[in-house]
């Protein structure tokens, strides 16, 4: 069977649109509770792919409590039928000087994420290597985003990110951690560093933009996640240890303090990694699939082929291939020309080539179609509000915020738009809450903390203010965002 395997990178602007065969499948779009999918291979093939999704994500849950559930963004899964199909949705990877032919690709957008799996790869061979690293590679740092506090440091999220990329679903198991044969190879004689030295490792070091020691990098992350998942060289408690190192983690403590507080010194656990490494013996994970996901209940349309151009535009535009995603969008306004989803693409568009005039005439036409994109009213509400705004314009942005927010609830910006709409219209109480949920989503911007701190300062609690706008400042991590946090304290002190 053939396996074409993909590096663990994620992929998010490479360089026009293959058309799409006539005599090719149409689509088919599955709803399960927590994914879209978009299948050419059948409704079969479609309520597959967002079965095995969801029993990734329960899986997920039910193995590591301290994950995040709530994405700022809804996850579209498209699974091509073959590599033709593949070819058609990410064409860059066939074109001249193309080292490889992926099985699947990730590529986030600003109103989606998307996961592209080429549906007829299948797991071979006695070490279960999954085909499709790439997409579970980046759920699973999606995963992670979505935990309460963004202060994971980046040798974590690396090794959980190596770790679940190797997931397998089968009918009745959920497999975690196999081995990883070429991160093996890599630190079989050496560890590649100390772990005083990998955990200063950030994405500005020349050790994670440089491809071969990112590598190494990744390696010796994912050996030290599988040592603290499932490892056991002199270990108890497990669980309860690696549960708790990755909630004071969560808190944005040091990793070292951390690790000395759990495994009594990081040179005690560099020593067990060591040690985990020369036994040479791998165990992973196994949970049982969840009974109670039923792939028959799920949700079942045709594609009509003006919403499948639609979305090979959007997939394009993340991409970075605008030429091809104007090319979908033609084809989409030939098939219908009502569609909202041109215009939200297009939009998007523009606003990455700072045409901001055109971008918001583009999404006041996907507004007009009754658009269903939360990211649409966001950016046509904050395109909105410029010097000159006048009154009847704070109305509308606080109506297109509005939309926004009960279209996604989950995406922090726009929560905090509304919060700050409404103490421009003199409403402080009303920005109550989008500001509180801003704080809920997004704990680590201090810019919402001083939206709920002028808020509760408007309503006269003066207390709550400043102790808000001293918690702004205490997250705060540029001069600018510490000045306008010691401006609020000033301020709220007098």
């Amino acid at each position: 069977m053939r396996r074409i395997a993909v590096g663990p990178l994620i992929i998010l602007g490479l360089v026009c649109v293959a058309d799409r065969p006539a005599a090719a499948p149409a689509w088919v779009e599955i709803h399960s509770q927590h994914f879209t999918v978009f299948a050419d291979g059948g409704e079969k093939t479609g309520r597959n792919v967002a079965w095995q999704f969801e029993q990734i994500r329960t899986a997920l849950q039910q193995g590591w409590p301290w994950l995040g559930d709530q994405l700022d963004r809804p996850i579209v899964v498209i699974g091509a039928r073959d590599e033709k199909a593949m070819h058609a949705l990410v064409p860059q990877y066939w074109e001249k000087g193309a080292g490889f032919h992926p099985s699947s690709v990730f590529a986030t957008a600003p109103d989606r994420q998307f996961l592209m799996l080429e549906t007829d790869v299948q797991v071979e061979g006695p070490e279960g290597i999954n085909p499709y690293q790439q997409a579970y590679w980046s759920y699973g740092a999606l995963a992670l985003e979505s935990s309460a506090n963004r202060g994971v440091p980046l040798w974590f999220t690396s090794g959980f990110r190596e770790v679940i990329s190797n997931t397998n679903v089968s009918d009745d198991l959920v497999q975690f951690g196999r081995a990883m044969r070429n991160h093996i190879s890599r630190i079989k004689d050496r560890l590649p560093y100390n772990l005083d030295q990998l955990f200063r490792i950030t994405r500005d070091s020349a050790d994670y933009r440089t491809e071969d020691r990112r590598w190494d990098y990744d390696a010796e992350c994912w050996a030290l996640m599988e040592y603290l998942l499932f490892g056991g060289v002199e270990i108890t408690n497990r669980d309860a240890n690696v549960n708790h190192l990755a909630q004071e983690l969560l808190k944005g403590r040091p990793s070292a303090d951390v690790v000395t507080e759990v495994f009594g010194g990081v040179d005690k656990l560099q020593a067990a990694l060591r040690a985990f490494l020369q036994q040479g013996v791998y165990r992973y994970m196994r949970v049982k699939v969840d009974a109670a996901i039923n792939q028959k209940e799920f949700a079942a349309r045709p594609v009509p082929p003006g919403v499948e151009w639609s979305t090979r535009a959007a997939v394009h535009a993340a991409m970075n291939r605008p030429a091809d995603a104007r090319a979908a969008i033609a084809e989409a306004v030939k098939a219908d020309g009502t569609l909202p989803g041109p215009h939200d693409v297009e939009g998007q568009l523009l606003e990455r080539e700072n045409k901001p005039a055109e971008a918001r005439a583009a999404y006041e036409q996907a507004v007009a179609a009754s658009s269903m994109s939360f990211y649409t009213y966001y950016r046509l509400a904050a395109l909105i509000w410029t010097p000159s705004a006048g009154s009847a314009d704070y109305e509308k942005i606080e109506e297109l915020s509005t939309r926004a927010t009960s279209l996604n609830d989950a995406y922090a910006p726009a929560q905090d738009l509304l919060g700050n709409i409404r103490l421009r219209l003199r409403k402080p109480g009303a920005a109550v809450a989008p500001a509180t949920r801003a704080i809920e989503l997004r704990p680590d911007q201090p810019a919402q903390r001083l939206t709920l701190a002028e808020a509760l300062f408007q309503l006269g609690e003066k207390a709550q203010a400043l102790k808000m706008a001293q918690l702004a400042l205490a997250v705060s991590r540029t001069d600018d965002e510490r000045r306008r946090a010691q401006a609020a304290i000033d301020r709220y002190s007098k």
